[in-house]
C-alpha cells in the first residue's frame, strides 16, 4: 500500500516515461518499478496445468479514476533481468489513435509489462485460466490457427487475450474475447516484428468499458501484450460537423460497421474521407464519401493497425485521386491526398 505522496510520486513517474517523448534516469526507473511493486502487492499465480508458460510480461492498464484499483486476477509482477535492451516504448509501438471528441477516461499505464520494452526486462508469466475461459481456448484452437499456437498472454476482468498463428507462422493474431464476443487481428509476423498488431473489444455492463490489446514480439520472437481499458462516459460531445455526416455515419452502421469505430479522418476539399471497423469481414476500411448517396470503399487486410488507401474520381475536376491515411507515420496519423501528377498533399490529423 502507498501513501498519499508515493502515490503522487508514481503517478509523476509514470506520465515521464509512457507519455509522449517520455524518459527516465536508470534511478528514476527503479524507483518507478519499486513503486508499481508494492502498490500491486504479491499476487501469488498458481500455473494451470497444460498452459504454455514464457510469455513476457503483460502491460494492464486502466483507466477507472479509483487510486486503489487493484492489479489484474492472475498476473505475476516478478521481474527476470536480461541482456537485451529493446528500443524506446514510443519507437516500438504503433500509437492507437481514436477520435478525440469520446469522452473517455484517460487510461492509466502501469510499469508491468513496460519494463520489459522500456528497461530491456523480461518475465515468465502463467496466466490462470477458469474451466469456462479454457473451453473458450478450446473453441478457438479450432479456428483455423497453427495447431498448439494458440496461447493465453493477459487477462483482464473475464477478458482473456491470447495469441497465436496462421500459415505455419506467417501470419501472428491477437484474439480479445469474454465468451460473449470475440475480435480478432492478424498481420504478416514480418510486420508485427516491426509494429506490433492491435484490436479491441467493448465490454457492455453498468458502464461501457473498451479493453484495447497491442502485441509485440521480441527479438526472439516471444509475444508481450499491452492491455489498456477506457471506461467510456456516457456524456458524449458531438462527433460529426454537420447532420449530414450524422446520417452518413448512421449508414455505415447499418452496414455492420461498429458505431465506436466510424469517423472522419480528413477531407478532400469538401468531402469526408472516413473509417470503420467491420467485424464480420475483421477489417478496418477507408471510405470517401463523393455524396450522401455514393462513396466508394476500400478495406484492408491485416486488422485494425494497418495502413489504408482508397482511389476514386474527384467528382469536381474528373481526376482519379488517390488517399492515403498512414496510421504508423512518426508524426502520428495523417492522410495523404495524391492526384495525377501530383507529389501528394499531407494533411496531420
Amino acid at each position: 500500500m502507498l501513501g498519499a505522496d508515493e502515490r503522487d510520486e508514481l503517478r509523476a513517474l509514470q506520465a515521464r516515461a509512457y507519455g509522449r517523448g517520455g524518459e527516465l534516469s536508470e534511478p528514476e526507473a527503479g524507483r518507478l518499478r519499486e513503486l508499481s511493486r508494492r502498490r500491486a502487492g504479491p499476487t501469488p499465480v498458481t500455473p494451470t496445468p497444460g498452459l504454455i508458460s514464457g510469455v513476457p510480461e503483460a502491460l494492464v492498464g486502466t483507466s477507472h479514476a479509483d487510486e486503489h484499483a487493484a492489479s489484474t486476477p492472475g498476473m505475476s509482477t516478478d521481474d527476470v533481468q536480461t541482456d537485451a535492451a529493446p528500443r524506446s516504448l514510443r519507437s516500438a509501438i504503433v500509437a492507437h489513435w481514436r477520435p478525440a471528441l469520446i469522452a473517455v477516461v484517460g487510461a492509466m499505464i502501469i510499469g508491468i509489462g513496460a519494463g520489459w520494452l522500456l528497461f530491456g526486462r523480461s518475465g515468465v508469466e502463467s496466466i490462470e485460466l477458469t474451466p469456462q475461459q479454457q473451453e473458450w481456448q478450446t473453441a478457438l484452437a479450432d479456428g483455423g490457427y497453427d495447431p498448439g499456437s494458440v496461447r493465453p498472454v493477459a487477462g483482464y476482468d473475464g477478458v482473456v487475450l491470447w495469441y497465436a498463428t496462421k500459415m505455419a507462422g506467417e501470419k501472428t493474431c491477437l484474439v480479445i474475447g469474454d465468451g460473449d464476443q470475440t475480435e480478432v487481428a492478424c498481420q504478416d509476423t514480418a510486420s508485427v516484428r516491426v509494429s506490433g498488431v492491435s484490436t479491441r473489444l467493448v465490454v457492455e455492463g453498468e458502464q461501457q468499458t473498451e479493453i484495447s490489446g497491442h502485441l509485440l514480439l521480441s527479438p526472439g520472437g516471444q509475444p508481450a501484450v499491452m492491455v489498456s481499458a477506457s471506461v467510456i462516459s456516457g456524456e458524449v460531445e458531438p462527433m460529426f460537423a454537420n447532420p449530414e455526416e450524422e446520417r452518413f455515419a448512421a449508414g455505415l452502421v447499418d452496414q455492420g460497421f461498429k458505431a465506436n469505430t466510424v469517423f472522419v479522418v480528413g477531407y478532400d476539399g469538401d468531402n469526408a474521407i472516413w473509417t470503420g471497423f467491420h467485424p464480420e469481414n475483421g477489417a478496418q476500411c477507408l471510405i470517401y464519401a463523393a455524396s450522401a448517396d455514393r462513396s466508394v470503399m476500400h478495406c484492408g487486410e491485416n486488422g485494425v493497425n494497418e495502413d489504408l488507401w482508397i482511389e476514386y474520381v474527384d467528382p469536381k475536376s474528373g481526376e482519379p485521386t488517390r488517399a492515403e491515411w498512414n496510421r504508423a507515420s512518426s508524426v502520428g496519423a495523417n492522410l495523404v491526398i495524391i492526384r495525377s501528377g501530383d507529389t501528394g498533399d499531407a494533411a496531420e490529423e
